[in-house]
């Protein structure tokens, strides 16, 4: 089953690296991997070049969509069965994919997984669940 990811992205050069990297990264495969720039003034593009080259799709805003209106560019374009919508400062565990597609198999009425989201600066968990 093909997985979709969106990377929604506005200015994030000091962030893009590590969550492309991590997306880029995933155990699980098929996955097809979305970068949408929302006017980004910063060298987001440029970093995710650089880490990433040719092994996602960047679709560029030309005007500012916000967070919500630039994953719903990439959810258009999205050929995948699963759709992760991921913030440009979130990091994925390498297996993450691969243990969400496994739950969402297991039952046709799960219509959404989320994992724990770290802080990065205290190490504890911010958020679970929806």
């Amino acid at each position: 089953m093909l997985v979709s990811i969106t990377i929604a992205a506005k200015n994030e050069e000091k962030n893009i690296a590590k969550s492309l990297g991590s997306a880029l990264n995933q155990s699980y495969s098929p996955i097809e991997i979305f970068l949408i720039d929302d006017t980004s003034t910063d060298k987001t593009v440029e970093v995710a070049r650089a880490v990433g080259g040719n092994r996602f799709t960047l679709i560029q805003n030309q005007k500012n969509l916000g967070f919500g209106g630039s994953h719903n560019e990439g959810m258009r374009r999205a050929n995948g069965e699963f759709i992760l919508c991921l913030n440009a400062d979130c990091e994925l565990d390498r297996d993450y994919v691969k243990y969400a597609v496994e739950v969402l198999k297991t039952d046709s009425k799960i219509g959404a997984v989320q994992g724990k989201l770290i802080n990065r600066r205290t190490g504890r968990i911010d958020t679970t669940g929806l």
